[in-house]
């Protein structure tokens, strides 16, 4: 049984690191504050009665909008309704839009490679939600396990629990350091920009393993993209990576009083 109580205790922390990570980005993803917060902290979001100039509308180099706040509150609507299933397509079309200097009536503001790419967006939260529910349970029945078995368990749970901490943290700095030797090597020297576009580049592996053609179509110029920026993203992953360090420490600390109590 001990050797039992010892992989229960690797799955059950396993399975708390993978949920602090999954669980805030299903809020975030579709938390229509969370991005209104993020584009004023990056200042993508324009102030009242100003515009910010976005690129690449309809996927078009030569297509250059102004857009108003209110326009700004349309899209991130439109996004997170999309992730939520709330509506089938992503095309999206907004009113009086100037464009190129000259109001637009109608105008199409995603390409089709955004719109495409967000269906898979959408089928990797879907997948995502999914798992969080598959870890939620297991993270029960491990903790009901645990329980049970507190007067025995306590003798692993924090080396094992640490041990298990060690062995991902070790595995992420590795990548991180795989992703800075890659940048460096590709002539770009030690740049932070240069570093976190190669890393968000890289994470893509992550997010659509052995799917080649999703990977690909990560990547394109649009209107989307110029919105949606890496530092909108770089943001969110720190965001993350602050929830899992505090759940992680706390976890651990309160597995070494399990270890230490009578």
């Amino acid at each position: 049984m001990k050797k039992l109580d010892r992989i229960i205790c690797v799955v059950f922390t396993l399975c708390l690191i993978i949920s602090s990570i999954i669980c805030p980005a299903i809020i975030m993803m579709t938390r229509k504050t969370y991005y209104q917060n993020q584009f004023e902290k990056i200042d993508t979001m324009p102030p009242e009665n100003e515009y910010r100039k976005v690129y690449y509308i309809d996927g078009d180099f030569g297509k250059t909008a102004s857009l108003s706040r209110s326009q700004f509150d349309e899209i991130i609507t439109h996004i997170t309704s999309f992730l939520k299933g709330e509506k089938e397509s992503f095309t999206l079309i907004l009113d009086d839009v100037i464009i190129n200097g000259e109001t637009v009536a109608k105008a199409s503001i995603f390409g089709e490679e955004a719109v495409e790419h967000m269906v898979h967006i959408r089928e990797l939260y879907n997948t995502v939600k999914t798992i969080a529910v598959i870890f939620a349970v297991i993270l029960i029945v491990c903790g009901v396990y645990m329980y049970k078995r507190k007067a025995l368990i306590r003798e692993c749970i924090y080396k094992w629990s640490l041990g298990t901490v060690i062995t991902i943290a070790s595995a992420a700095v590795i990548f991180l350091l795989f992703v800075l030797i890659k940048d460096m090597t590709d002539g770009n020297g030690i740049s932070s920009s240069s570093y976190l576009r190669k890393l968000w580049l890289y994470m893509h592996h992550l997010f659509f393993p052995f799917n080649s053609a999703k990977f690909g179509g990560s990547f394109f110029d649009d209107a989307l993209t110029d919105i949606l920026t890496i530092p909108f993203f770089m943001n969110t992953v720190g965001t993350i990576a602050i929830n899992l360090l505090a759940i992680t420490t706390a976890w651990l600390v309160s597995a070494k009083i399990i270890r230490r109590k009578k």
